[in-house]
């Protein structure tokens, strides 16, 4: 391992996963290179692992026991940006208090958001996709679990103001920590909608 790349991890990884990798003499780093292939041995078992250079190296073959697959650094928000949510510098959800007063400007908020709420009223983030997350599986799961209340209140809150007109909707789309859309009016983010979200009724 060069002294360098440790360096070029950072811009995407922990700090603490940088140090482990570069503390241990076994781990030898590929940097852009993506897996093109696995292949089993006779008994079904993974044997061999093939990947190729982005740069335009061929691809290679070694005898590999084990694959970790790393995700969640890469935001897939894309389609969040017709919808006025506000994302950060890389692309993740700013919800609750990391917002601006420009960002809830922009999406015309007058009311304070729920710590995973963003800036677009009914519109919530959890996980991966949160800017702030811890970007672990134990957070995901804290935050999927914290954020059922605040969609009980929130279409609670609607209830109480006569809002929950017959045809509207709640919609939910989950990826590894993905957006959760409650339309306030039937396509009134069509962005939102574009992302493939799954309809589900309000109770």
């Amino acid at each position: 391992m060069s002294s360098d790349e440790p360096d070029f991890l950072s811009e995407s990884m922990s700090r603490y996963l940088v140090d482990r990798i570069a503390a241990t003499p076994n781990i030898q780093i590929h940097t852009r290179a993506e897996l093109s292939g696995l292949e089993p041995n006779g008994d079904g078992d993974l044997a061999f692992a093939r990947w190729k250079e982005r740069d335009g190296g061929g691809e290679q073959r070694h005898e590999v026991g084990h694959v970790f697959l790393f995700v969640g650094a890469d935001p897939v928000t894309d389609w969040l940006r017709n919808c006025d949510v506000a994302l950060d510098a890389k692309g993740f959800v700013r919800t609750g208090p990391d917002l601006s007063r420009d960002d809830l400007a922009r999406s015309g908020r007058r009311t304070i958001p729920a710590s995973l709420e963003t800036n677009v009223p009914g519109v919530f983030a959890v996980g991966d996709v949160r800017s702030g997350s811890v970007k672990r599986v134990g957070g995901a799961i804290g935050e999927g679990a914290a954020v059922v209340a605040q969609l009980h209140a929130y279409l609670a809150d609607l209830e109480d103001r006569g809002q929950t007109a017959s045809g509207q909707r709640a919609t939910a789309t989950w990826q590894a920590g993905d957006a959760i859309d409650l339309q306030r009016e039937p396509g009134s983010c069509r962005g939102c909608r574009s992302g493939g979200p799954r309809d589900v009724e309000p109770r």
